[in-house]
């Protein structure tokens, strides 16, 4: 896979396990929003999508 398909691959990836996460997460859990930890979602979408990308990429 050339490095341009695994980022297309991870991308697809991630946003989908992202969003399946986030849909449990809504259904089981009446948490607050962590104001003081703004980025937390982009951090878990970013390791979902560089996990995703590295497994695919470097085989």
């Amino acid at each position: 896979m050339d490095k341009q398909q695994a980022h297309e691959f991870a991308l697809a990836f991630a946003t989908t396990e992202y969003r399946r996460i986030s849909e449990y997460e809504l259904k089981t859990s009446a948490r607050k929003v962590d104001i003081t930890n703004e980025f937390a979602p982009l951090q878990t979408f970013l390791q979902l999508y560089k996990d995703a990308f590295r497994e695919v990429y470097n085989g």
